[in-house]
């Protein structure tokens, strides 16, 4: 099983469309893309969501879906 890589989530987040709230990141607006943005300015929050998006591939995986 391959796991999801944090370049890989992190380009899955730069897809996402986001608003201009969802940018204030570490009390500052910043501008580009949300996933590069949190990985560079809130790792804590980045690795949390990447932890919480591997266990549930895991689980679906073993659950066969």
């Amino acid at each position: 099983m391959n796991r999801l890589s944090r370049k890989e989530f992190e380009e899955v987040l730069n897809e996402l469309p986001v608003s201009d709230e969802d940018l204030v990141i570490a009390k500052r607006h910043r501008n580009g893309n949300y996933g590069t943005m949190l990985r560079r300015y809130d790792h804590v929050a980045f690795n949390a969501a990447y932890h919480d998006a591997c266990i549930s591939e895991e689980y679906r995986i073993s659950m066969g879906l």
